[in-house]
This record gives structure tokens, C-alpha cells and sequence, in this order.
């Protein structure tokens, strides 16, 4: 009886340890979609079909393009239940949210081995009307034995007010969750605004309290910026086609259709 059990309780584990590898196949073949689409830019969802009772997205073209070269892919579509199928928009946003995790995880423990790095950040509004802080990050890498400056993306802040205090307590509260070292912030990059390089209580001054080695330096292309926009005014040709040219934005953008 005991040979028997033991047979048994192994066929069991075997069988399980199968299942596991089957959907692992299936899990990476899924992600791998993602990240192709992701590396590309592409969205990955779109309209639903009234018709076909679906959604007409690139992720599930691509996911069904795979799957009839893919063996473990095509088995997992077809024999694995609606619920437990990884391609529903919660579980791509999961995806989503752990590449992110990994990739910045990465640049954070790159950014912490060098003895130094600095922040840059700039506001903007996206398409629903929300503040966005986009934070960046620029630090000396070293690799076999090669020293290269490395500017990355670190994420998104979204802003519930634009005053000089919830900005830099964002950007220092992000530092301090994302697992950066604030003693190794040596420098800060932001535009020409008085909210944020304001020397009495901008969001300069503020992170200089935290950190006073953090020096401020006005962002280099936003100055390009402001002196292409002042050079232009002095052009006729260029200062009327952009007048034209932002009249046309706004009536486009203000028009029903």
C-alpha cells in the first residue's frame, strides 16, 4: 500500500509540475506580446465589435497571430477557462505594471552604485485633463570597465496641486519609494518657471533642504526652446505661419466633430 501511495503522490506531483510548465509556456508567449507592442509603441487595445461581441485590439491580433505558430499558446486559448485566460484589460495592466516595476528597478540600482546622479521633471496635462510630472533621472553608469552618461525614464507623478510644496515633496516621496539614495543626488534639472526654480520656496529650494548638494541647473532644452520662440517672433514668414497655424489647432480642437 505504501509503494502504492508513493506512485501515486508522484504521478500527482508530475501531472502538476506539467500543468505549471504548460501554462509558463503560455504566460511568456503572452508576454512577449506585450512587450513587442510596448518596445513599438503600439497601443494595445482599440474598439469593440458590436458584431463579433469583442474587442478589435492589436494585443488580441497579435496574441491570435501568435497562437497559430505557437503549440502552447494555441492549447491555452482553447482549453483554458474565460477567467483564467491572462488577456482580459486588468491582467494586460498587470503586466504592464510589473515590466515597469522590473525595468525601473533596474535603472534605480544602476543610478544607487553611482557615487552621484540627478533629477530632472517637467509637468504636463494629458488627454483626460489630469496634471502628469514626468521624472527622469541622470547618473554615470559603468560597464565592463566603460563609463557612459545614462539619462532614463523613471515614470509618471500624477499632480493633485502645481504649488512649489506638492511638487517637491512628490519628487522627493517618489525618490524615497522607488528606492533612490537622496545623499547621492548631486544635481536637479527643471524649466525656468518660479515655481520651480524659485531661490526663496521653489521646488529647487525645497529639495535643497533635504539635500543642499542638489544643484540647480535651468533645463537645456527648455532654453533652447525659449530662444527658437523669441528668434522666430522676429521672422515674419515663420511669426504669421504659427499664428495660422495655432488659430487652425484651436478651431479643430473646438469643433463637434
Amino acid at each position: 500500500i505504501d509503494g502504492r501511495m508513493q506512485t501515486i503522490t508522484a504521478d500527482l506531483s508530475t501531472a502538476y509540475k506539467q500543468k505549471v510548465e504548460k501554462n509558463r509556456r503560455a504566460l511568456i508567449a503572452i508576454i512577449d506580446v506585450l512587450l513587442a507592442l510596448g518596445e513599438r509603441g503600439i497601443p494595445l487595445r482599440g474598439p469593440w465589435g458590436a458584431s463579433t461581441k469583442s474587442e478589435d485590439g492589436n494585443f488580441n491580433f497579435f496574441i491570435d497571430g501568435k497562437s497559430r505558430l505557437d503549440t502552447s499558446l494555441c492549447q491555452h486559448l482553447a482549453s483554458a477557462p474565460k477567467n483564467a485566460r491572462y488577456l482580459s484589460p486588468q491582467t494586460q495592466n498587470e503586466f504592464i505594471q510589473c515590466t515597469e516595476d522590473i525595468i525601473r528597478g533596474k535603472i534605480i540600482q544602476q543610478a544607487n552604485e553611482s557615487k552621484f546622479f540627478s533629477i530632472l521633471a517637467d509637468e504636463t496635462t494629458d488627454a483626460a485633463t489630469k496634471e502628469q510630472m514626468a521624472l527622469c533621472i541622470r547618473y554615470l553608469a559603468c560597464e565592463d570597465s566603460q563609463f557612459s552618461v545614462r539619462e532614463e525614464f523613471l515614470g509618471f507623478v500624477e499632480l493633485e496641486t502645481q504649488d512649489a510644496n506638492t511638487i517637491a515633496t512628490s519628487i522627493l516621496d517618489k525618490m524615497r519609494e522607488w528606492g533612490l539614495d537622496t545623499r547621492r543626488l548631486w544635481g536637479q534639472g527643471y524649466d525656468g518657471a518660479a515655481v520651480m526654480s524659485g531661490s526663496v520656496s521653489g521646488v529647487r529650494t525645497r529639495v535643497q533642504q533635504v539635500q543642499p548638494r542638489a544643484y540647480f541647473t535651468h533645463d537645456a532644452n527648455h532654453r533652447l526652446h525659449l530662444v527658437i520662440v523669441a528668434s522666430c517672433k522676429h521672422v515674419p514668414d515663420v511669426r504669421n505661419f504659427m499664428q495660422s497655424f495655432q488659430k487652425m489647432t484651436f478651431h479643430l480642437s473646438n469643433s463637434a466633430k
